[in-house]
């Protein structure tokens, strides 16, 4: 069974009514004696047929302004008994526990009337989004995203909201298309010998199948080269070549430090995303394939759509099927968008 767009947005406009309903009667916790109640849990409830399609269409975003709202007729951010039981119960399933579930809310773990006041949450929210704009003017001055280090009295303002310095970074906008904008421009001043530096590195990307990361070049060559070109992607811009990239640049320095102990920064090859060159024949073959299976998906490919000799190959050119689509421009589907794939996968099989 697949609902419509038409029908799912009325279930969701029903469910809304519902909770706004128990909200003001008083009754948000699922009752096992009423029999209205029974009734609307075999509709609504995740195994069913209707209810699996309307919590799988339930977005996170939806969940969290759910729980906002209810923050702010409360004016504290709510325990689970004052949130509708259908909510709980998809909520729960999301998040898979109600702190993890008011901070995706971007809302204190502190909930009930001893916790924040909603004018606190907003308050707090206000300097947020002044912090962010303020890392994104450092970023702008620097040429390059800041490092936490580099501004340590913004952390415990940001602590509530997000985990990793990765999550500041996104949202104040400190992107991929921003690294494009601020961080590469092509040096006109550019002298012989380091024109040569610069084909050392190119001759190395060539040996190497895909852009060299900085430890495999000598520390002279990148050293000098950075005193002119100011980061390692704009040395490789140089030579029209972007660098190694971790799935998430800065996604395990968490703004809490003491998960940082034991970890250090490292320049990766495994789980990046690069280009890679010199592909055989086969492998370009491999390509072409599957640029046809997304053709005629109209999306990126699960695992189990892509044939066996296609995915083996281009896994072993490739490091992972992450950088595998990143050769053709796309990202691998989300958790929720995969799962549903493979189960229909199955069921035709």
């Amino acid at each position: 069974m697949t609902i419509d767009l038409k029908e799912m947005t009325r279930y969701k406009e029903e469910l809304a009514l519902l909770a706004a309903q128990a909200a003001e009667c008083g009754e948000l916790e699922f009752n096992l004696q009423s029999e209205e109640h029974r009734t609307l849990m075999d509709f609504y409830k995740i195994k069913s047929v209707t209810g699996k399609e309307i919590y799988e269409n339930l977005t996170d975003e939806e969940l969290g302004d759910y729980i906002r709202s209810r923050a702010k007729e409360l004016d504290h951010v709510p325990t689970q008994k004052e949130v509708y039981w259908v909510y709980h119960m998809y909520i729960k399933q999301r998040f898979g526990n109600w702190p993890k579930a008011l901070k995706s809310a971007v809302l204190s773990t502190k909930a009930g009337s001893g916790g924040h006041s909603y004018k606190v949450i907003e308050e707090r929210e206000k300097v947020c989004q002044q912090y962010l704009e303020e890392i994104k003017q450092k970023a702008e001055e620097l040429k390059r995203p800041p490092h936490m280090t580099e501004m340590k009295d913004y952390i415990e303002g940001l602590k509530y909201k997000f985990d990793t310095w990765n999550q500041v970074l996104e949202a104040a906008g400190i992107n991929q298309e921003w690294k494009n904008k601020y961080m590469l421009f092509k040096v006109k001043d550019l002298t012989e010998e380091e024109y040569l530096m610069l084909d050392q590195i190119k001759q190395k990307s060539m040996e190497l199948g895909r852009p060299p990361l900085r430890k495999e070049i000598d520390g002279e060559i990148r050293g000098h080269l950075k005193s002119k070109c100011r980061t390692w992607r704009n040395i490789l811009y140089q030579i029209d070549m972007e660098p190694v990239e971790k799935e998430k640049s800065f996604g395990e320095t968490y703004l809490d430090d003491r998960k940082n102990k034991s970890k250090q920064h490292k320049e990766m090859l495994s789980n990046g995303l690069y280009k890679v060159f010199n592909l055989g024949k086969k492998e370009r073959r491999y390509l072409t394939q599957l640029r046809r299976l997304i053709d005629k998906l109209g999306r990126a490919p699960i695992r189990e759509e892509v044939p066996e000799d296609v995915y083996n190959g281009l896994m072993k050119a490739c490091g992972s099927y992450r950088n595998v689509l990143f050769q053709v421009g796309l990202e691998p589907l989300d958790k929720t968008d995969t799962q549903k794939i493979r189960r229909k996968v199955k069921s035709e099989k």
